[in-house]
């Protein structure tokens, strides 16, 4: 396959992560879920963007780690580091049980898709 639509099946599959997470905000209270949602939209943008431009990456669901790479190709990816850290933690976090129960909320959930919709709105500018 080549990179050019391997990058936009990435990002096809990121923008679906978004549009599930914003049709069911209003209607579910799984927000942690959501915000998992959120982290993966955010997660294969990143990877799309990066095989766009010729970069490899190690199996990683870990967005600091895909940013810095971003970072390291287009600085104005550094913007974003706050969000990367809100949205890295919802990987495991929101679907597994940890030593801390998680009580996630609507704002949070808003809060996350905010984030990734931002994220992904620069990495769409940079394919425009």
């Amino acid at each position: 396959m080549k990179k050019n639509n391997l990058a936009k099946l990435w990002l096809q599959k990121g923008r679906e992560d978004l549009i599930y997470a914003q049709a069911v905000v209003n209607e579910v209270e799984i927000y942690g879920l959501l915000c998992f949602h959120c982290q993966q939209a955010v997660e294969k943008y990143l990877k799309g963007y990066l095989t766009q431009i010729g970069i490899k990456f190690r199996k990683t669901h870990k967005l600091p780690e895909l940013l810095l790479l971003c970072i390291g190709n287009d600085h104005s990816f550094s913007k974003f580091k706050g969000e990367v850290l809100f949205l890295d933690k919802y990987y495991i976090e929101a679907r597994y049980p940890v030593d801390s129960p998680q009580d996630h909320s609507k704002t949070e959930a808003k809060n996350a898709i905010k984030m990734a919709k931002q994220i992904i709105n620069f990495v769409d500018k940079k394919f425009s």
